[in-house]
């Protein structure tokens, strides 16, 4: 992530003084406010182009399941994450069985009823 100070020395000399400011005060708050938000499945994160899917693991260890994205593109990347207001949220070991497609990504894990929480970005 950019620096505040680097992002104003690249504006420097590039920018007029009064948009230079202007410029400097919207990356200052940008840097300062990004933020996940709190995970709902389902749900974007506050400020980036990253959402949230919460789901447990089958009761049967290494068993191939599928979450429901409902992105309009695959998603390519997911993130696990432990949402601190929630119990019982665990962080356990997902192994992608096959690519995510239009509809679900799909994971095995060889821990049984784990409730997680990852981030997707499509």
């Amino acid at each position: 992530m950019a620096s505040p100070s680097y992002i104003e020395a690249l504006l420097r000399g590039a920018v007029p003084d009064q948009e230079r400011s202007a410029l400097k005060n919207v990356f200052d708050y940008l840097l300062n406010n990004l933020r996940f938000g709190r995970p709902v499945n389902q749900d974007r994160c506050e400020n980036m182009q990253i959402y949230f899917l919460i789901g447990t693991t089958p009761a049967t260890p290494n068993t191939e399941f599928s979450l429901v994205h409902n992105l309009a593109t695959p998603p390519y990347l997911a993130i696990p994450v432990i949402p601190l207001q929630s119990v019982n949220i665990t962080n356990p070991q997902l192994t992608v069985t096959r690519p995510a497609d239009g509809n679900r990504v799909y994971f095995s894990s060889p821990s049984a009823n784990a409730s997680f929480c990852v981030m997707v970005e499509a």
